[in-house]
């Protein structure tokens, strides 16, 4: 085998999302290659197409594409950069041992995770920066998702967080699939019943919070639309909600539009509205409205123009019995609030 790297030449500096090391079928580091933010990372055995030049006969043309989804530039602290493998491959690509398969999708990279592209060839993912994994589920979760662990494994992989919720990257076992799982504690919602008035009001707001759970549940798991976020799976327990949806891996439409420089195409535009529209008639039409529609609950399946869009985040949806239901409440983001 042959190994060498090309690419094109940039006066900025982008930021540095990981690496991946190239290993040999005896476990020799061969090379390590740097993987950026701001840049796909193309491997392959074609000099004029890929930035990865991997000559082995096993090798497709095209064989790998990795490239990165910063949700939020300004705070990267607050969900990390993800990386995604994606196989272009005709012979095939495995991820820690399990097939990929072109056609099917970026897969989410974590920390040590190895790919497989030929007999002899393993490209092995280390992180930007020491993943977190301390304190990730306490002893009485861990004994839970026990109950559910050959049907499912919630890994300590955190794609995001909230005051009263957690969201991992779990796996399906069957089909070792990748699923995003959210994890909430609703021991924070069974409190005590308060005496002074506020702290009642503090337990109101978090008996509504708990509904708001349920009723996401509810509706997710009575409809079924390819626009729509798919609810693949939901345990309850005492102490703990799970609920295991689909992990698309194009980030959502701000982190888009950003990647666009803040500005898309009238055609991709008019394709991405189209879509939303499908969406909300579908719902309208089985008596659901959302109400948060805004570019961070709109997600990309790939990063490629006129892509599946999905909806998603129905914490403030609710149903209507009639077509004449008016609503009282003030729900959803300020920012994207009909004036």
């Amino acid at each position: 085998m042959v190994f060498s790297s090309s690419g094109v030449a940039s006066t900025s500096k982008p930021e540095h999302a990981g690496s991946l090391i190239l290993k040999d079928g005896a476990g020799k580091v061969v090379q390590r290659k740097l993987i950026y933010t701001d840049k796909e990372l193309i491997v392959g055995r074609d000099k004029t197409k890929c930035h990865w030049i991997i000559e082995d006969p096993q090798i497709s043309r095209k064989h790998l594409r990795i490239y990165s989804i910063v949700y939020d530039a300004d705070d990267p602290s607050e969900v990390d950069v993800l990386v995604y493998a994606e196989d272009l491959s005709q012979n095939g690509t495995f991820w820690n041992g399990s097939f990929i398969g072109k056609g099917n999708g970026g897969f989410l990279l974590s920390q040590d995770d190895t790919l497989k592209l030929a007999k002899n060839v393993f490209l092995v993912f280390e992180t930007h920066r020491s993943p977190d994994t301390s304190n990730c589920f306490d002893l009485v979760q861990e004994k839970e998702m026990r109950t559910f662990s050959e049907s499912y494994i919630v890994t300590d992989r955190l794609l995001g967080s909230g005051a009263f919720g957690r969201v991992f990257m779990a796996v399906e076992q069957k089909t070792r699939s990748q699923l995003a799982c959210k994890v909430v504690d609703l021991r924070k919602f069974k409190q005590q019943r308060p005496s002074r008035r506020s702290e009642k009001q503090d337990n109101t707001k978090l008996e509504e919070k708990l509904r708001i759970y349920y009723r996401e549940v509810e509706i997710l798991s009575s409809i079924s639309h390819p626009n729509i976020i798919s609810l693949e799976k939901v345990f309850v327990t005492h102490n703990t909600l799970y609920m295991f949806q689909d992990l698309v891996t194009g980030g959502d439409l701000f982190s888009y539009i950003e990647s666009k420089n803040g500005k898309l195409s009238e055609v991709e535009a008019a394709v991405i509205t189209r879509q939303v529209v499908i969406a909300l008639c579908f719902l309208h039409k089985n008596g659901i409205v959302h109400r948060d529609l805004k570019p961070d609950n709109i997600l990309m399946t790939s990063l490629s123009a006129g892509c599946r869009i999905v909806l998603t985040d129905f914490g403030a949806s609710r149903r209507i019995h009639s077509p004449l239901s008016r609503m009282m409440s003030i729900v959803g983001t300020d920012e994207y609030a009909a004036p």
